[in-house]
């Protein structure tokens, strides 16, 4: 008798984030910005709250004009790096298989620009919640010199969460290996993370939170689905070429953003067994949008691209949270026993 396992991994892969993300903003303070009695000015002496604006206005009309367009193609000039990657592939699985686009705005933005003579320059801002989501976002945008623009690199969904984060309008950015009076630089926060990923024991002081619950959940249910038919996981890590974008907070501690990835691997050990995939995954590896289920026939391996986003807190101030993650897009996906004739 032929064994069979379906592995409802096509909209398990979303659900990886969305689990995270399902607040609503009622369950979320706001991050509060607080104002500087005394702002600084740039190099046109225009108050820095009023050049914030005009940033966040010009980057908002970008992505008005990506989102209608459904292409990145002309906004090099407001967004970048891992924003650019990720909405460039939601467009693409948008328009092959019907896949949702995660939307991002920057109204009601309330913002942080760190004050450094290093570049890149760091700003974080906290909007209200985009059409058709239910949280507020967490945007990071960067300045790559002085004759750059501010560019939008990163965003992510806020997490439901009790106690508020507090920035103030003029802070400073700390380099990625700077853990000066934090519990962990935002390096090794990251790197750890990205092990943490996939279950492996870290020495950073990481609180549970909703994204690593969702992924230990799922991980369970992966491995329940295939049974004895397979071996199925998931593994993460940090991106190691990207690293991590990071501004103070007022009670010392830090935010920072950086961007991860994660294998969904499925492999079928029983050469009588047949593992089925559907959804989004069946239809990538078709290359087809209308051909929804595939036999898995070797090892199956999905990539997922996202972005997360840490509080640090202070030397003794408690343990560090991820705090906010975007909806991971699939990259890639391959079948190491699927011949050229099934290719063609």
């Amino acid at each position: 008798m032929t064994k069979r396992a379906r592995a409802m991994t096509g909209a398990l892969a979303i659900a990886l984030v969305a689990a995270g993300c399902s607040g609503t903003s009622e369950e979320l303070p706001t991050p509060v910005v607080e104002e500087t009695q005394n702002q600084t000015t740039d190099a046109d002496g225009v108050p820095q709250s009023e050049r914030a604006d005009q940033v966040l206005q010009a980057v908002g009309k970008a992505l008005d004009k990506v989102f209608e367009a459904k292409s990145i193609d002309g906004s090099e000039d407001r967004i970048t790096g891992p924003a650019a990657q990720a909405l460039a592939a939601e467009f693409s699985l948008n328009e092959r298989f019907g896949s949702e686009i995660t939307k991002i705005t920057t109204e009601g933005a309330a913002s942080s620009w760190a004050a450094s003579e290093e570049f890149p320059r760091v700003a974080m801002a906290v909007t209200n919640e985009a059409e058709g989501e239910n949280s507020p976002q967490l945007l990071v945008l960067s300045q790559e010199d002085g004759k750059a623009n501010y560019k939008l690199w990163g965003y992510a969904s806020l997490f439901p969460r009790d106690t508020e984060l507090e920035f103030s309008t003029d802070t400073e950015a700390l380099a990625p290996t700077d853990g000066e009076g934090l519990v962990a630089s935002p390096e090794d926060v990251v790197a750890q993370y990205g092990l943490r990923y996939s279950g492996v024991a870290v020495d950073v002081p990481f609180g549970i939170d909703a994204l690593q619950q969702s992924i230990s959940d799922k991980r369970k249910a992966l491995k329940a689905s295939v049974g004895e038919t397979g071996e199925a996981t998931i593994v993460g890590r940090r991106k190691a070429d990207v690293a991590p974008l990071t501004i103070s907070t007022t009670d010392g501690g830090a935010v920072a953003m950086a961007p991860f990835e994660y294998e969904l691997k499925i492999k079928r050990t029983d050469p009588g067994a047949t593992i089925t995939v559907g959804d989004q995954l069946a239809m990538a590896i078709n290359e087809s949008k209308d051909e929804t289920s595939y036999e898995v026939q070797d090892e199956l391996v999905a990539t997922y691209d996202l972005m997360v986003a840490f509080y640090i807190p202070p030397t003794d101030g408690g343990e560090v949270m991820a705090i906010a993650a975007s909806t991971p897009y699939l990259r890639s996906i391959t079948d190491s026993g699927k011949s050229e004739e099934d290719e063609e």
